[in-house]
């Protein structure tokens, strides 16, 4: 590990200035802690707001860069107005990058950074990631993936950091819980959103809402299911009937990061 931290402040170094895209979850606080370190006043972090991320969510991503006095810059990403991305293909992630990205990068150039990156792993090369590829085609830069970083190795950083989301599970876009060729609009994110926020405050984290429409598909811990079933189950049925959903349905499989890439993966389309 010791090599791999030494071979991310190589690369960072290099880079002489940085912008990172900072979501607020694990990865990217740990990039960011690592370019303000290497780089210092060189480095800017750049939250993207939009209907596919929760209040909260931006709120944590505010209160962490206030906590590490990270230079911090806010900026409005919409795309709920693209057809590309609202249409939902299976490469919708790949638009999502291409609007928030061409913005930063734009960002960079009016603010003379040199570069601009993105918390990527070692382990998103092993999942369906048309984002990613993308990404590193308009000449963003993944310097924990170059260094080798593993997902659990970001979380043992976080841990050993005393970071304050370091037992944060993974929570990408809510567009991510809407199966390919559903559309995407404002309210179905505020169902799957609204949801959620319900099933957290009943205990069950992680969590996911996949939106199939009138259905709701809910994955938690297996080892949470019969806790689930015995003395939730209708509260939740009643509760996501009144935000509107028809059909309200508990997976067996439990929860799981990417269930809907499992065709794709399955396939060998990615």
């Amino acid at each position: 590990m010791e090599e791999k931290i030494k071979k991310l402040k190589e690369i960072l170094k290099s880079y002489e200035s940085v912008i990172v895209g900072f979501s607020g979850g694990v990865d990217s606080t740990i990039l960011c802690y690592f370019a303000h370190l290497v780089l210092q006043d060189k480095f800017l972090a750049v939250t993207a707001n939009s209907e596919t991320i929760t209040t909260a969510e931006l709120e944590e991503a505010k209160k962490i860069a206030e906590t590490f006095k990270w230079p911090h810059l806010i900026v409005e990403s919409d795309e709920l107005k693209y057809v590309e991305f609202t249409n939902n293909p299976k490469d919708k992630c790949k638009w999502c990058k291409d609007i928030r990205f061409k913005q930063i990068i734009k960002i960079a150039e009016q603010k003379g950074y040199r570069y601009v990156a993105s918390g990527d792993n070692i382990d998103d090369l092993q999942d369906y990631r048309p984002g990613l590829k993308h990404a590193h085609s308009l000449g963003i830069k993944s310097p924990l993936l170059e260094s080798g970083i593993t997902k659990n190795e970001i979380y043992s950083l976080a841990r050993e950091l005393n970071m304050p989301n370091c037992n944060k599970p993974a929570n990408p876009c809510l567009a991510s819980r809407i199966p390919y060729g559903i559309k995407i609009t404002p309210e179905n994110l505020k169902m799957i959103s609204d949801a959620e926020k319900f099933l957290k405050e009943l205990g069950y984290s992680p969590v996911r809402i996949r939106h199939h429409n009138n259905l709701a598909r809910i994955e938690v811990d297996k080892s949470k299911i019969i806790n689930f079933v015995s003395f939730h189950a209708d509260l939740v049925i009643e509760k996501l009937k009144e935000i509107g959903y028809t059909y309200v349905v508990l997976d067996l499989q439990g929860y799981r990061t990417g269930s809907l890439n499992e065709v794709i993966l399955e396939n060998n389309e990615h």
